[in-house]
């Protein structure tokens, strides 16, 4: 592939630069498991939240300190559906039935997007692969260390069994296996990483999988897996790829979003028999809902995830103690803030994946491969779990990132080598 592969894998690394090591910091305090250490509230959750806060105006301060306001403009300009869809977040106050829950949400929102874009616009591609790598080195040790030294917790009576490692639920946990378990599988084929440290990590990440019992987690990894074997041959055999990229990503934002509605009617008739843990009486009060307020919603974090505190209590499915959310990317969007928002989001992903392919075929990389993998990998996972739009959440920390480093990538291959003038 590229000469970017072809770097020695043995080298003598460079030390961590501050911006390398504040990303790091910030993908692991969006992994911990804060709400399993600390009683929400308690001035230990109260001291995570001013944490967040600090990192938020840290992290301003140094993009403006680097790049000025070229970070905005140039975000604003090649992002705009990200943008309108937080745009759309604060909007959503003005008809939300909490309008102060809404707009301080909406604030949170903000600042962990942008969190996300100073990660991905102040990392250079190598970078970004160093800073996956430590982030995900510490969480699946830190797991292990904690899984042997403390007892195992007591599950709750609707807590699903399965491995969740340092993170809130093993779902999550089962997620960000799979997405390490490609990264280290493709930095060990590439030699970016000794042959057998990766290999360790692969196959202690693939356990993680497997011990987290996550469906939508063994299903990304699968997929992925079978999307990146096809990568590979298509690259060696020199065979078209964006032409194929951009009808797979269609087809597969179509079915992540049309597939739970189309699906929906089901769960009276198969009750508690559902073969997807409950989805489908969530996607079919998402559809309630949307019948409801097609065009708006009824405002950002004001459905889901409020268990007795509901604020629908004639859509008794919101009030399951599972329904943290839709447990599908489009459908929690369009049930907070309207169907068109859902619409911008489906655009937002078919970018997403139609760049990375596109850099991918004219660059390619270890750093491309992995980025348009994982975009699969997550696509897949929007089709069970909301991905998109989430607060605090390393997955979406991680979508912003690595959508805006294959943004950053693509200027700089069409525009030459000057691109953004960062300042000493």
């Amino acid at each position: 592939m590229s000469d970017e592969i072809a770097v020695p894998p043995h080298e003598i690394p460079e030390p961590l630069g501050w911006d390398e090591v504040a990303a790091i910091g910030i993908l692991l305090m969006a992994t911990a498991n804060v709400r399993g250490v600390v009683a929400v509230p308690s001035p230990g959750f109260v001291l995570y939240n001013v944490l967040w806060v600090l990192a938020y105006l840290a992290v301003s301060a140094r993009l403006v300190q680097r790049f000025g306001t070229e970070w905005l403009t140039w975000t604003l300009r090649q992002q705009p559906a990200l943008w309108l869809l937080l745009i759309v977040a604060f909007a959503s106050t003005l008809w939300s039935l909490a309008p102060s829950l809404t707009i301080l949400k909406a604030a949170e929102l903000l600042g962990t997007t942008v969190l996300g874009v100073f990660i991905g616009y102040a990392c250079s591609p190598q970078q970004l692969i160093r800073v996956l790598h430590w982030t995900f080195a510490v969480v699946i040790l830190t797991s292990i260390l904690v899984a042997v030294t403390l007892p195992a917790p007591v599950l709750g009576p609707h807590t699903p069994p399965g491995w969740r490692g340092i993170m809130s639920h093993k779902n999550s946990f089962g997620a960000l296996a799979a997405f390490a378990t490609i990264f280290f599988l493709i930095m060990t084929v590439l030699d970016r990483v000794p042959r057998l440290w990766g290999a360790m990590l692969c196959v202690s990440y693939l356990s993680a999988v497997v011990l987290a019992r996550s469906q939508a987690a063994a299903m990304a990894l699968a997929v992925s897996l079978v999307a990146g074997a096809y990568l590979a041959v298509a690259r060696v055999t020199q065979r078209p790829i964006q032409p194929v990229m951009r009808r797979a990503a269609l087809v597969l934002v179509l079915v992540v979003a049309l597939l739970p509605v189309l699906v929906a009617p089901l769960a009276e008739p198969l009750g508690r028999n559902d073969p997807l843990n409950g989805r489908l009486a969530l996607w079919d009060g998402s559809r309630q809902i949307m019948r409801e307020r097609p065009w708006t919603g009824y405002g950002y974090e004001v459905v889901w995830g409020r268990s007795r505190a509901q604020l629908l209590p004639h859509i008794s499915v919101v009030a399951n103690p599972s329904a943290a959310s839709a447990h599908n990317s489009i459908l929690s969007i369009a049930t907070e803030l309207g169907i068109p928002a859902a619409i911008v989001a489906c655009a937002y992903l078919f970018g997403a994946l139609s760049n990375a392919g596109r850099l991918f075929e004219r660059e390619p990389s270890a750093f491309s491969f992995f980025a348009l993998v994982f975009l699969i990998a997550f696509t897949v996972r929007s089709f069970a779990e909301a991905n998109l739009l989430e607060i605090h959440s390393i997955f979406w920390i991680l979508f912003v990132a690595l959508t805006v480093a294959v943004e950053r990538a693509l200027d700089r291959g069409a525009n030459g080598p000057q691109v953004a003038h960062a300042r000493t």
